[in-house]
């Protein structure tokens, strides 16, 4: 499972996965990892993964994103404004008013 033990008497397995209103915005977040990672993806894309998410559970989202960088070997691109999340990356591009700021830098 990817960062979560689900509670079958809480909601069954299948009725989780097929009906997406029921999980919550990190279920959805951790499940579309799972879809994404299971694929053996050259490269992982990711746009603002946490954007739609409350601070604790966004955090949780991008250690598990570099979890599974980490034991996939899966590179990924992320597209963000947080400069923290920026800041973990192992190298970056800045893009302000459609213009490259800076480089990548490693």
């Amino acid at each position: 499972m990817v960062g979560r033990q689900w509670n079958l008497t809480k909601r069954p397995l299948p009725c989780a996965l097929t009906k997406r209103k029921l999980l919550s915005g990190g279920e959805q977040q951790r499940l579309a990892l799972a879809r994404a990672f299971v694929t053996h993806p050259a490269v992982l894309f990711a746009d603002e993964p946490t954007g739609s998410l409350d601070a604790a559970t966004g955090y949780a989202i991008i250690d598990l994103m570099f979890e599974m960088n980490r034991r996939n070997g899966v590179p990924f691109v992320l597209v963000t404004h947080d400069t923290e999340l920026a800041e973990r990356c192992d190298a970056t591009v800045t893009i302000e008013t459609g213009r490259l700021v800076n480089g990548v830098s490693v």
